[in-house]
């Protein structure tokens, strides 16, 4: 089932304001057994960590920058990925403990999305080796979605920077 759940600040749980994206309810259950491979756990923490910088990444030069594209479409689904990363961890008894980089700065729009798609590419082979692991239906479904909008989010990115950062900004100047 699909919901209008791409809102600015999707609840954990689907609540939302929609913005139109289109984002799956995907029911984590509430206790899910601990993974036994500890460097599965290890690497879906690093993803977590990554996720949280992609979007402090993409709100910092969403700000800076005046830039409203793709950054309104991509934010509320980072959003969205850590919401059911984090409810993974939770559903294992495991609490996440990955350090999050510091937010690259940057010098013009172009670099920003440079840098957004860096992020971006970086996670598709993590999100495809955590789903290849997966010693459970729940997680390999929920990555499985967050890997196609990893993907759709590189392409994004990509666009931006082969057209040279003229969306329209946040505010005219």
């Amino acid at each position: 089932m699909m919901h209008d759940r791409g809102g600015m600040m999707g609840g954990p749980r689907g609540e939302g304001m929609g913005s139109g994206i289109m984002t799956p309810d995907m029911p984590i259950p509430e206790k899910l057994q601990k993974p036994q491979s500890e460097a599965w756990v290890k690497q879906l923490d690093e993803v977590l960590a990554l996720e949280k910088l992609s979007k402090a990444q993409y709100e910092h030069d969403s700000a800076s920058y005046r830039a409203s594209m793709p950054y309104m479409m991509v934010e509320p689904q980072e959003e969205y990925h850590i919401s059911m990363i984090t409810r993974l961890f939770e559903a294992y008894g495991v609490k996440p403990d990955g350090q999050i980089p510091p937010v690259k700065q940057t010098d013009t729009l172009n670099q920003a999305y440079k840098v957004a798609a860096d992020l971006e590419a970086d996670l598709i082979p993590r999100y495809e080796r955590l789903i290849a692991n997966a010693e459970d239906k729940t997680a390999e479904e929920v990555l499985g979605v967050i890997l196609r909008q990893t993907r759709m989010h590189y392409r994004m990115f990509s666009h931006a920077m082969k057209i040279g950062g003229s969306f329209l900004p946040l505010h005219p100047t």
